[in-house]
């Protein structure tokens, strides 16, 4: 709706009609509401991009560290047959001591 009067002070400023003001304020509002709207959905869009490297983040750590659980579990074996070896080149061949 239009407002069909305006102040005299209004008037006396010379400035735009009473119509071009409610024009200036409908169109105000609906830019507004329109940025707003805009913002809300590029806010929602960039929490779920959060939310999914977040999730991301959580399974490339949880797969570091089975990959380096099972590199110190290979580095173990490597130590443990290292040890098999030395022992069984330490035993006497056929009964005989090595220090004989």
């Amino acid at each position: 709706m239009i407002p069909g009067n305006c102040s005299p002070w209004f008037h006396a400023r010379r400035s735009f009609p009473c119509w071009w003001q409610y024009l200036f304020a409908v169109l105000h509002e609906i830019l507004y509401t329109s940025l707003m709207t805009e913002n809300h959905y590029r806010l929602s869009h960039l929490e779920g991009a959060v939310k999914h490297l977040d999730e991301e983040s959580s399974e490339l750590i949880r797969v570091c560290n089975d990959l380096r659980q099972e590199e110190i579990t290979e580095e173990i074996e490597v130590i443990l047959l290292s040890a098999d070896n030395l022992a069984v080149a330490g035993k006497p061949a056929h009964g005989k001591n090595r220090s004989q």
